[in-house]
C-alpha cells in the first residue's frame, strides 16, 4: 500500500489543483505577455510593470524614470532575488505566481491543520484565489501581490516569531500595502491564536515587539528619505494620488464595486470569521469587526488599484475558513465553504482600477484572443504597416515595425528575412546579417526564401549556407 501523504505534500497538491480551477475560469491574457518586446503594447497592465521589473534586476537601486513604474523605487525583493542569483526575465516575472501557488499551499495547511479535510481546504483555496490578487499576480507580469498577501497570512498565522519578524522585515519590499494591511492581520492573529486570555498577555507583547520593531524601522527609513528629498518617487507619487482622489471618475459606486470585485462571496468568508470571532471573545470579534472595516475604506485611498488594495483582506478571509472548521461550526461547515467557492468560480469578476474596470474571463475568452488579438500584439497588423511604410519610402518606421514582428515571432524566418532587407536597405549590415543568419539557421531546407536569404548574405560577404539537416 502506498504511504499517506504528508500534510504540507497534501496542501501543496490542494493548491495547484486550486489554481489549475481557478486558471481555467478566469485565465489571464497570455496573448498579450507577447508584447513585453514591443513598445506600443506596454501600456497593457499585463505587460506594463514587467518592463520596470526587469530593468530594477539590472540596476536595482537606481532611480526610477518610468512615472508608471515610479512605485517600484522601494519594491526591490523580487528585483534582488533576479540580481543577486542571475536568474533570467521569465523566472523572475514567475516568482509571483510561485508565490500565488505558496499562499493557496498556506491556506490549506491551515485548514488541515484546525481540522478540515481535503474537500473543505480545497474549496477555501478557491474561494480565496479566485480574487483580484491572484488575477494580477498570474496574469499581469511584474506584480507581487501574491508575496505581499503571504507576508500578511505569516504575520497571522505562523507560530514562530522569526517567521513574523522575517516578513515584517522583507514583505514591505514587495509592496508597500503590507505596511497598511498590518493591523488587521495583527488582530487576526489576536483572535486566531486567542491572545485575548490573562495567560496571554505576554505573548501579546511579544508578537507586538516582533511585528512593529522592524516595520517601524522600515517606516522611518522610508521617512527620512523623504523628508531630506532623498526619495522623489514617493513624493511624486503622493501628489499623483493626491490629485487622483479628486478625478470624476473616484465615484462612492466606483469604490463600492472595487470592494465587491476584491472578494466577491470570498467577503462570507469574512463574515463568518467576525461573527465566529464575537462567540470566541467578545472583544476580540469586535476588534475583527472594527479592523476590517476601517482598513477597507482606508485601503481604497492608498493607490489607483482599488480591487488589489484590498489583497489586506485575505487573511480576514482564511480565518473564516480556518476557525469554521476549529469551531466545528456548522457541521455543514464544509458545504458552506463549498458553495462559497463555487459563487467565486461563477460570479462575474473584474479588476477595478480608478480610471478604468477590466473583465476577468475564462480560458475559452483567451483563447479567442489568440484567434484575434490586439493589434499590438498582432504580427499581420506590423507586417501590413511595415508594407505601407516601405511603398512610402518611410525606411525607419517600416524597420521598427518589422522589429516588432521578430519579438512577436523571433522563429519566423520569414519575419527575419523582411526584417534583414530592411536593416540593409538603412544600412545596418551587423543587424541585418545577424537576422539573415538566424532566418537560414531556422528556416527548414525547403523554405523559399532561402535563395535570396543566401544572395544577401553574400553582398554582406558572409557565408550564406547552412549545412543540411537531412541524413
Amino acid at each position: 500500500m502506498g504511504q499517506k501523504l504528508t500534510r504540507p505534500a497534501l496542501a501543496i497538491l490542494i493548491a495547484i489543483a486550486a489554481t489549475a480551477l481557478t486558471l481555467v475560469c478566469f485565465s489571464p491574457h497570455y496573448v498579450l505577455w507577447r508584447g513585453l518586446r514591443v513598445p506600443e503594447a506596454w501600456w497593457y497592465p499585463e505587460v506594463n510593470r514587467a518592463v520596470g521589473v526587469l530593468e530594477q534586476v539590472e540596476h536595482p537601486f537606481a532611480t526610477v524614470q518610468n512615472q508608471s513604474n515610479r512605485g517600484l523605487q522601494w519594491r526591490l525583493l523580487i528585483p534582488l532575488i533576479g540580481y543577486v542569483l542571475r536568474l533570467p526575465p521569465g523566472a523572475v516575472l514567475a516568482i509571483p505566481m510561485f508565490g500565488s501557488v505558496i499562499v493557496l499551499a498556506y491556506i490549506a495547511h491551515r485548514v488541515l491543520r484546525d481540522g478540515g479535510g481535503v474537500m473543505a481546504a480545497l474549496a477555501a483555496t478557491i474561494a480565496i484565489a479566485a480574487c483580484p490578487w491572484f488575477f494580477v499576480s498570474t496574469g499581469w507580469l511584474g506584480y507581487g501581490d501574491s508575496l505581499a498577501v503571504l507576508g500578511l497570512l505569516l504575520v497571522a498565522f505562523a507560530s514562530s516569531r522569526a517567521v513574523v519578524i522575517g516578513a515584517c522585515a522583507l514583505a514591505p519590499f514587495v509592496d508597500e500595502r503590507f505596511v497598511f494591511g498590518l493591523p488587521l492581520a495583527v488582530v487576526v492573529r489576536i483572535v486566531y491564536l486567542d491572545r485575548f486570555s490573562a495567560p496571554s498577555g505576554d505573548a501579546r507583547r511579544r508578537d507586538l515587539v516582533a511585528i512593529l520593531v522592524p516595520t517601524l524601522i522600515i517606516i522611518a527609513i522610508r521617512a527620512v528619505t523623504v523628508l531630506m528629498h532623498r526619495d522623489p518617487n514617493s513624493v511624486g507619487y503622493l501628489h499623483e494620488r493626491g490629485m487622483e482622489l479628486g478625478v470624476p471618475e473616484m465615484t462612492v459606486a466606483k469604490c463600492a464595486r472595487a470592494a465587491w470585485s476584491a472578494l466577491r462571496s470570498g467577503w462570507g468568508l469574512v463574515a463568518i470569521a467576525c461573527w465566529l470571532g464575537l462567540r470566541r471573545n467578545r472583544m476580540g470579534g469586535w476588534m475583527l469587526v472594527a479592523t476590517t472595516a476601517l482598513t477597507t475604506i482606508a485601503a481604497m485611498f492608498t493607490s489607483a488599484d482599488l480591487s488589489r488594495n484590498l489583497l489586506v483582506l485575505v487573511p480576514a478571509a482564511a480565518l473564516g475558513a480556518v476557525l469554521m472548521q476549529r469551531d466545528r461550526w456548522p457541521k455543514r461547515a464544509t458545504q458552506l465553504v463549498t458553495a462559497l467557492a463555487l459563487l467565486n468560480l461563477f460570479l462575474p469578476a473584474r479588476i477595478v482600477v480608478t480610471k478604468f474596470e477590466n473583465a476577468v474571463t475564462g480560458l475559452k475568452g483567451e483563447l479567442d484572443w489568440f484567434e484575434n488579438p490586439p493589434k499590438e500584439v498582432d504580427v499581420r497588423y506590423w507586417l501590413d504597416r511595415a508594407r505601407a511604410e516601405s511603398s512610402r519610402n518611410e525606411l525607419a518606421a517600416a524597420r521598427h515595425s518589422l522589429d516588432n514582428v521578430v519579438a512577436l515571432e523571433p522563429e519566423n524566418p520569414d519575419a527575419l528575412l523582411i526584417a534583414g532587407r530592411a536593416s540593409l536597405a538603412l544600412g545596418d549590415r551587423d543587424s541585418a546579417r545577424q537576422r539573415l543568419h538566424h532566418a537560414l539557421t531556422i528556416a527548414p531546407d525547403s523554405w523559399p526564401g532561402r535563395a535570396e536569404c543566401s544572395t544577401l548574405l553574400s553582398q554582406l560577404d558572409e557565408p550564406a549556407t547552412r549545412p543540411s539537416t537531412r541524413p
